[in-house]
């Protein structure tokens, strides 16, 4: 097996691992409760399939130069996205030990809108 299908078999198996977990988070209804983590769970599905095409075009030279380029651009901003979802993630599960922060008071209700936190006390 060559390094190439190697690496795409484990894209691939990635691909089906973070599929078992968005169905995993859809029947438990975990989005409406984690909006954050269903959001980050949702974008990595929807983006993943067109990363693989594209990394795929790439490797056997499908149109090289659109699929370097837009490789680059939606893998970045992919991972801009995913940064932003997993810090209010991170912020909302530690949100209980900061709120005597005034700084994080002000931007709790702005991206938590309706979460347990963000209500005045």
């Amino acid at each position: 097996m060559s390094l190439q299908t190697a690496i795409f078999l484990m894209d691939v198996a990635e691909f089906i691992l973070w599929s078992v977990l968005g169905l995993l988070v859809w029947k438990k209804q975990l989005h409406h409760r984690f909006p954050a983590i269903g959001g980050y769970v949702a974008l990595r599905l929807a983006s993943m399939p067109a990363l693989l095409v594209l990394l795929h075009g790439q490797m056997h030279h499908w149109l090289t130069s659109f699929c370097t380029a837009a490789y680059f651009y939606l893998y970045w901003a992919v991972y801009i996205a995913s940064a932003v979802l997993l810090f209010l993630s991170a912020s909302r599960s530690f949100a209980p030990y900061f709120r005597h922060f005034l700084a994080y008071k002000d931007w709790g209700p702005w991206s938590f809108a309706g979460s347990p936190w963000s209500q005045p006390s």
